[in-house]
């Protein structure tokens, strides 16, 4: 199995055009990965022209953290997370050893907990282009729920 080098999840805006992106940091006490503010804002004109550009950067400089001496301007309220997922279709991308992305669609549990299916998850070997990746996000966002 390939080593996890960065993860974010990105939603997409049920009714406006537009996108979130949210990043996780590496805990540096487990290893884990960890939600990480402030969260993006990515106008759909922007997503379509450097998407793949903007959410590489973010994954490729995965920052290593402490959750418990975070600086409160680097936390996500609880609040927040929920008005995400109500208004968004969301899929996280994990960005692997071996330049490849796991992009796998989200489907919302209780609060902000997601389950996802290995069968609907979605890989795209790096390099890539831009559209490569849009086209696999649109069939992602449409299984997510």
């Amino acid at each position: 199995m390939k080593r996890a080098i960065g993860c974010c999840d990105l939603g997409e805006q049920v009714r406006n055009k537009g996108y979130v992106l949210l990043q996780y940091g590496r805990d540096s006490n487990s290893g884990s990965f960890c939600g990480l503010g402030p969260i993006l804002h990515i106008p759909a004109k922007e997503m379509k022209e450097t998407g793949l550009a903007l959410v590489l950067d973010k994954l490729r400089h995965c920052p290593e953290i402490d959750p418990l001496k975070l600086p409160s301007a680097n936390k996500v309220a609880n609040q927040e997370l929920l008005k995400i997922k109500r208004n968004h279709l969301i899929v996280a991308i994990t960005l692997f050893e071996g330049d490849f992305l796991d992009i796998t669609p989200l489907h919302g549990g209780r609060g902000w907990q997601f389950s996802s299916h290995e069968d609907e998850a979605n890989q795209l070997e790096l390099p890539a282009t831009n559209d490569e990746f849009l086209e696999i996000l649109v069939k992602a966002f449409e299984v997510a729920s």
